[in-house]
């Protein structure tokens, strides 16, 4: 859990062993998982900042939320060690300890901003400061006594339940950092945990006068068995299990829905570094798209400079999480997909609506073909077409101040006749700078989308790069090209995109409250986050045991904290105090 972190806060990818810098894995194997094997992981080096991201003390808190149900799990499957030791006159064994039940109060999380030199005693690191105020156990157990000497030959076995008290508390400092492979890797250091155990109830003994000497035993040995096994358990927890969590939730290198052989393409949401502020946390993420078996398909542009970004979202601290993503992460995925041949795409005669304006056949080349059925190639009126469209060079994308996303690409775009030889398929190809515009907002609150709409589309000025037959003119040429892109592309696209993108996951994370604002060279997202980890606990503790824990993080988040229970009763008596002191000066009087 003290392990030497893979990079300082603020520049991790930098900061390597020699090895680390020379490049891929010995084995030149590359994974698509989410978490895959260590010997199979990609070593990473960050190019720059496509993204910077920023958690507010809301978004930690909200990740305290989540930690009440694994908390709890963590309690009621305490594995507790029997115990042997040795009091004056006696020897005893404790066995068979477990957790019955447990009550929990929300735990605390803030942030810890780095202080002072490294070289100085009194140097602050930066991490998290955690506290569980309020923790309540009740446990049982097995216990045998002994007398130790030739002259006491008591001896007694029973049961006992123990109950610890609410003011039972944890403290630990938790230092976060980033491993080489770019994912996020928390270190628990436990500063302190008290139990203080409330009561003991003993049964099943013949020899009432032990049961005095009992409970001063097992008073001083339960408050220490629990506060060192619960100290042990929380920092493999953190090391081993809430880092597992964190890697299988949030995919950093998460694989396109793409087909075979295209599979391996993944955008690449590695961290470069974070820094811990006192308000709260900012990440800078890699923001690029990569093939995980082609290290050398790397987008050509520079990323940009990092002082482009937001120094602090205006809206953060009244939201859990903010995105400042620049078009650079946007532009790297669309430039990998075109050097994979997948920006193609064609349109056929049956993909129509039989209610549009147009329709595909070679009726549309009335105009520009005016002696085309003179060529004898064709033996009926008229042959369905398709549209086949390409991206001749990578596309490019703009946002703009009023909400609006604006492409630019060269595109090429053939109509091919169906039904003819393939030689004489090809009726017409030309290529043009296709210029579009859409309209980016959000709808929704509980259950969110990004939704989209094309307001404008331009494909001119029209090279022709072959033609089955003499054009008539550019003008009839052009002619036809809007009316295609007008009355079958815009209304096709428009259909195709309209239910719009849903902001949540499989994985059980919802966005809500977001707000999405455009400037030219990036998309800021402002955000509220909802994580249900009810999956999570299914997969690793059961349903049975998931659903007890599930209940008693509910029942901790319906009642006051316990800080501000005490906080009220001070108040009240405080009150009590001022009438008590009223009463006894109108007596006095």
């Amino acid at each position: 859990a003290r392990a030497t972190p893979a990079a300082a806060a603020g520049g991790a990818a930098e900061e390597r062993s020699d090895s680390q810098r020379d490049g891929d894995n010995d084995d030149g194997e590359a994974a698509v998982q989410l978490r895959p094997p260590i010997d199979h992981r990609h070593r990473f080096k960050c190019r720059g900042v496509g993204a910077r991201a920023w958690l507010s003390q809301r978004g930690l808190d909200k990740l305290s939320v989540m930690l009440l149900p694994l908390m709890a799990a963590e309690l009621l499957t305490l594995d507790l060690p029997p115990i042997d030791d040795v009091i004056p006159g006696f020897k005893y064994t404790l066995t068979s300890l477990n957790i019955l039940d447990a009550e929990l109060e929300p735990p605390q999380l803030s942030f810890v901003a780095e202080k002072g030199d490294p070289e100085d005693d009194d140097y602050q690191r930066a991490g998290f400061d955690f506290r569980a105020p309020g923790v309540k156990l009740k446990g049982s157990l097995d216990f045998a006594l002994q007398g130790t000497d030739f002259w006491n030959p008591i001896w007694a076995s029973g049961h006992a339940v123990a109950w610890f008290k609410s003011e039972s508390k944890l403290h630990a400092f938790l230092k976060l950092d980033v491993n080489k492979y770019g994912y996020p890797r928390l270190h628990a250091d436990v500063h302190s945990i008290d139990a203080k155990l409330a009561k003991v109830e003993i049964s099943d003994t013949w020899f009432d006068g032990l049961l005095e000497i009992l409970s001063g035993v097992l008073t001083s040995q339960l408050e220490q068995l629990i506060s060192d096994t619960l100290a042990e358990t929380l920092t493999d927890f953190i090391r081993e299990d809430l880092n597992d969590l964190i890697e299988d939730s949030v995919p950093l290198l998460a694989p396109l829905p793409l087909p075979a052989p295209h599979d391996t393409t993944s955008a690449d949401f590695r961290l470069c570094g974070l820094k811990i502020e006192e308000e709260h946390m900012v990440l800078d993420v890699a923001g690029t798209f990569v093939d995980t078996e082609d290290p050398d398909l790397v987008y050509p542009l520079d990323p940009p400079q990092e002082t482009s970004f937001l120094a602090v979202p205006p809206a953060l601290h009244s939201s859990m999480v903010s995105v400042d993503v620049r078009t650079w992460l946007v532009n790297s995925g669309l430039w990998v997909l075109h050097r994979k041949g997948l920006l193609e795409h064609t349109i056929y005669p049956e993909d129509v609506p039989k209610e549009a304006a147009v329709q595909l056949d070679t009726r549309l080349f009335h105009r520009i073909f005016p002696r085309f059925w003179g060529f004898g190639l064709l033996k009926q009126a008229s042959h369905p077409l398709n549209i086949e469209l390409s991206a001749a060079k990578a596309p490019s994308i703009a946002f703009g101040k009023e909400g609006e996303v604006k492409v630019e690409v060269e595109v090429k775009l053939q109509l091919r006749i169906v039904g003819v030889p393939l030689i004489r398929s090809l009726a017409l190809a030309v290529q043009a700078p296709l210029s579009a515009q859409a309209d980016v907002k959000l709808t929704g609150h509980h259950h969110q989308r990004l939704t989209c709409s094309l307001t404008y589309l331009s494909v001119t000025p029209l090279k022709v790069l072959s033609s089955i037959a003499s054009i008539s003119s550019n003008f009839a040429l052009n002619a036809l090209i809007e009316l295609l892109s007008s009355a079958l592309l815009v209304p096709m696209l428009n259909s195709a995109i309209a239910q719009g993108i849903p902001l949540e996951s499989d994985m059980g994370i919802s966005l809500l409250n977001t707000t999405l604002s455009l400037r030219h060279s990036s998309m800021v997202l402002v955000t509220d986050v909802d994580v249900d980890v009810s999956k999570f606990m299914v997969d690793r503790y059961g349903s049975k045991l998931a659903s007890s824990a599930m209940a008693v993080a509910t029942e901790a988040l319906a009642k006051p904290a316990h800080s501000d229970v005490r906080r009220r009763r001070r108040r009240r008596q405080g009150l009590h105090r001022r009438r008590d002191h009223q009463r006894r000066r109108r007596g006095g009087g």
